[in-house]
């Protein structure tokens, strides 16, 4: 091996030595990074009512709190699983979506305008109450109605699709809004996303307490934590 293969050999073995010493340290004196419980949704099988929920709410903006016995009680019993959720997530966003699968109610034709809105998550206003998505603002201040068909995760080639779908409710004026993520991806690009997206649900699975598997080592968790708050 050689005076030079040796001195990398016992520098690579002090290395590791110093780590596992540092990892039984600060697990024995139960060091931990900062948990956050993640996001959750429940979504009915016809997707016709969903429920969105969040750690927090430092704004006042979720309507329903499920830390109130009464207002739980029937989410409970149209989403079971939400027995094991609701104490980490305890505030929500109700959903309700038409039979085509639009947020809130689709108005009778009548003689007014009619305008159509596709997009995705944005458009439909996730984690946002239904009077706050800019389609009910564009309602309140058009002669029109103002139908809100935009959906979570849509994009293309899948929005043309749904957009193809909703003429069937005859509108007069189509709006898309567009994100930046909307189009139609190529196979190389779509390759690198995976990769980011990978990252992103090994962190949710690290840093979310009871949301998926613990991190596995102590020293490697701090690090982690500051690169993602520095992002």
């Amino acid at each position: 091996m050689g005076r030079r293969g040796g001195r990398i050999a016992l520098s690579l073995g002090a290395t590791l030595a110093a780590v596992l010493v540092a990892e039984v340290a600060l697990r024995a004196m139960d060091v931990r990074p900062d948990r956050y419980p993640q996001t959750a949704r429940f979504e009915t099988e016809d997707k016709r009512v969903g429920l969105d929920l969040y750690p927090d709410d430092p704004d006042g903006a979720f309507p329903l709190d499920l830390r109130d016995a009464e207002a739980r009680a029937p989410w409970l019993r149209r989403f079971p699983a939400l027995a094991e959720r609701w104490e980490r997530t305890p505030h929500g966003v109700p959903f309700r979506y038409s039979e085509e699968l639009c947020r809130g109610e689709v108005p009778p034709r009548t003689d007014r305008r009619r305008v159509l809105v596709i997009g995705d998550s944005f458009s439909e206003g996730q984690g946002v109450v239904e009077a706050d998505t800019f389609a009910a603002r564009l309602r309140e201040r058009l002669d029109a109605d103002v139908i809100n068909c935009g959906r979570r995760g849509y994009d293309f080639p899948t929005l043309r699709s749904w957009f193809d779908d909703r003429l069937s409710l005859e509108p007069d004026v189509t709006l898309y809004a567009m994100v930046l993520n909307d189009p139609q991806r190529g196979e190389a690009f779509q390759a690198r996303q995976r990769y980011i997206d990978d990252w992103i649900v090994d962190r949710r699975r690290m840093v979310g307490e009871g949301d998926g598997r613990p991190h596995h080592s102590s020293l490697l968790a701090h690090p982690l934590e500051g690169l993602d708050r520095a992002l």
